[in-house]
């Protein structure tokens, strides 16, 4: 696998303007080659089909941005993931993101500085010299990033496959089939624990603690099950993975909301739950029991040690070197297998894209005879915005793999039990997420910058704004130390006016490229949310 990597700089980024690529650049760790102009795209592509070798180019972010600028170009097989493009073919050269691989900023390796504002279309051949040398640095760091993963890990297309496929190499576990997905993943898999305890401006101190590299620690830590084979029971034992149990429920146990969030605050129910959750409950006092209706055993539970540690050491070592790339790469490796188990194939498509007015391999008109073929069939899913270049079709996978849910679903229910017990030793919990914990102070806790699975102080502040799930900021005097603001761009000052019940409104001037449409900016107004009935701690 001959690895290159390409890059475009567009128009600087405006709210409600579409952009247009003005240069586009190409690396292949010997051969560096850009193209400027407003035809910069087809000149490349036309520069990557005189290569006289088959390449596997990566771009960063590619299947978000940069790819959709070359559609008109592309052929065959599509792979896409989460509106991410992740493979595509153009000519005998394969295209790939990196950030799949790569899930972080280039910025978090190493990234040239530069004025966006000398790429405006009345100003940017002046600086034509600086612009150049400012791609081809971003090529020369991405192919730098993209060699040192494909060199440690192979040829994998996602970290989350990459990751997997290393703890395969540690550890074995049985693969479900939809029957057994369906019956873990209705019941008993849930995602982090997001939960907001108290909105408003709140006066400090306010102290930001989480949990060192959470689900590697749970992983490591925790017996989860890697079979398929169940222990059917109504008593807690030595194999129990999973209960369904009534009580009174203090803040232990969650049930999926209507908007499919996870809902911690009912008092009373059935509560379908991991063993772990279930212990920590217990030992917090958040549940108390009335009936267990049913635990479900596994004949095979384990721990994934061997890959934890191995990649842990691997990491901490990387680190003691000074080899930045590598401690990315354990990073992310680290944190993405347990993801995998999970995966639900069902969410998936096979992609394809042709030239308008062909089709895409085994394309049939649906018939009265032919039943059986009509969920595979080929469906149109986009054309190309001025209707004359391309067309993109979709139909479900036929063949559904499936990991082990139950495996997954077990991990996560760990991660929430470790934070279960982190609230119960909160004074004044304001709001957590997964792994970490916003509160006046915890109590009883050994705090550890390093240790594995340890709460450490991420931060303190003397106030802090916290407006709803993913939306606070805390601050030490008039400093903003600590924000985040899913799915809008906003200042700590102006996650503070939200918190004293302004409204604001929030654009974003990147475009976002979708598969359903041509593209769209996202413009929001933000104002807080209510409080839901919670049980504190």
């Amino acid at each position: 696998m001959k690895i290159a990597v390409i890059d475009l700089e567009t128009d600087p980024f405006e709210y409600g303007k579409m952009i247009h690529p003005f240069v586009a650049g190409f690396y292949d760790g010997h051969t560096w080659s850009h193209k400027w102009g407003s035809d910069c795209v087809d000149r490349m592509v036309a520069f990557l089909n005189e290569q006289p070798e088959p390449l596997t180019v990566f771009a960063h972010n590619g299947g978000r941005f940069d790819y959709f600028y070359f559609m008109k170009h592309l052929h065959r097989d599509l792979r896409i993931v989460n509106n991410r493009l992740i493979q595509a073919w153009i000519g005998k050269h394969e295209l790939r993101d990196s950030f799949a691989i790569m899930p972080f900023a280039l910025e978090s390796y190493k990234k040239t500085p530069i004025d966006y504002a000398k790429f405006k279309s009345d100003v940017r051949e002046q600086h034509r010299e600086e612009i150049v040398s400012y791609l081809k640095d971003d090529c020369t760091d991405l192919y730098t990033l993209c060699s040192r993963f494909h060199e440690e890990f192979g040829s994998a297309l996602t970290i989350g496959s990459a990751s997997i496929k290393q703890l395969k190499k540690f550890h074995t576990f049985a693969r479900g089939n939809n029957v057994f997905d369906e019956k873990f993943r209705t019941s008993f898999y849930f995602g982090g624990r997001n939960q907001v305890f108290k909105t408003g401006h709140i006066s400090g101190p306010v102290r930001v603690y989480d949990v060192n590299s959470m689900y590697p620690d749970v992983m490591q830590r925790y017996l989860h099950p890697v079979s398929t084979g169940i222990i059917k029971g109504n008593k807690i034992d030595i194999n129990t993975a999973f209960v369904s149990v009534e009580g009174h429920n203090f803040g232990a146990f969650p049930i999926r909301a209507k908007d499919h969030s996870l809902d911690f605050t009912t008092q009373y129910g059935t509560y379908h739950t991991t063993i772990h959750e279930f212990i920590a409950s217990q030992e917090t006092g958040t549940f108390k029991t009335v009936k267990i209706h049913k635990t479900l055993g596994f004949t095979r539970r384990e721990t994934f040690e061997e890959f934890v540690s191995h990649f842990y050491n691997a990491r901490l070592t990387a680190k003691r070197d000074g080899d930045k790339i590598l401690q990315l790469f354990y990073k992310f490796v680290l944190n993405s297998g347990y993801g995998k188990f999970a995966q639900n194939p069902e969410n998936y498509c096979d992609w394809y894209i042709t030239q308008l007015g062909d089709y895409p391999p085994e394309w049939h008109e649906c018939k009265d005879s032919c039943e059986n073929l009509c969920r595979l069939k080929w469906v149109p899913s986009f054309i190309s915005p001025d209707g004359t270049d391309y067309m993109i079709w979709k139909r479900p996978l036929r063949e559904l793999n499936y990991n082990n849910i139950a495996t997954g679903a077990s991990i996560t229910g760990a991660a929430r039990a470790v934070l279960l017990r982190g609230l119960a030793c909160a004074v004044k919990p304001y709001y957590c997420d997964t792994d970490s914990i916003i509160c006046d102070r915890l109590e009883g806790v050994t705090l550890s910058d390093t240790e594995l699975g340890a709460w450490k102080l991420e931060a303190t502040g003397t106030h802090a704004a916290i407006c709803g799930k993913k939306l606070y900021a805390v601050y030490d005097g008039t400093e903003c130390i600590k924000k985040a603001h899913k799915g809008a761009r906003l200042s700590g000052d102006e996650i503070l006016r939200i918190a004293n019940g302004e409204t604001v409104e929030s654009f974003n001037p990147v475009p976002s490229f979708k598969f359903s449409g041509n593209f769209s900016f996202t413009k929001r107004s933000i104002r807080k949310t209510g409080v839901a009935k919670v049980v504190p701690f």
